[in-house]
């Protein structure tokens, strides 16, 4: 069990790697920009361990502009 939590640890530098070239696309952006924030009614966060607590900063984000 150890040795896989280390292994996923050495692996998030390409995890991270992969989502920026998955999000910086530019048909992603586009599609982003066509989203009507206005019909949006949920959001949802979802997190374990230190990746519920990362989502704070998001969360006071939206907060603090009314989302």
């Amino acid at each position: 069990m150890v040795a896989r939590y280390y292994e996923e640890i050495k692996e998030e530098g390409k995890v991270l790697s992969y989502l920026n070239q998955y999000f910086y696309k530019k048909e992603f952006l586009e599609r982003l920009e066509d989203i009507d924030i206005g019909e949006v009614d949920k959001i949802i966060f979802t997190g374990m361990g230190s990746s519920y607590f990362a989502l704070f900063p998001g969360i006071v984000y939206l907060n603090q502009h009314n989302i």
